[in-house]
């Protein structure tokens, strides 16, 4: 039974060891090698990877959680603030009696028929 470490997972695990966040959960640039050694490795290689991997996405989780504790009331409350800011821009808008609509460009068409100081007026 082999247990030497194919190249190609030493290289894998220097490149974790100097770039960890290609290897964060959800990246992709590494799954299909990560995959393949995952099938084909063996014990060694697969408990290699598996290790490094843990330690990377541990790491990312430890730092989540931590960032978590320490600001997720304070950036759910600012995000309600924005939301009540947001909403309090609408009413506003809407008691001046001009309906919240995506901005509309004059076209040649507007500019040729009422000039080009007619479509811009047109449009606020």
């Amino acid at each position: 039974m082999e247990d030497k470490l194919h190249p190609v997972v030493e290289l894998l695990l220097a490149r974790m060891k100097s770039h960890p966040g290609e290897f964060e959960q959800g990246e992709t640039r590494w799954l299909y090698s990560l995959t393949d050694i995952n099938e084909f490795g063996n014990d060694a290689d697969k408990t290699a990877i598996h290790s490094a991997l843990r330690d990377i996405r541990l790491a990312k989780t430890h730092e989540d959680v931590m960032d978590e504790l320490c600001n997720g009331d304070e950036r759910r409350r600012k995000q309600r603030e924005d939301m009540e800011y947001e909403r309090n821009l609408m009413q506003q808008a809407g008691s001046f009696g001009k309906p919240l609509t995506a901005a509309r460009h004059p076209t040649i068409d507007d500019m040729k028929n009422n000039g080009i100081l007619n479509a811009i007026r047109n449009i606020l």
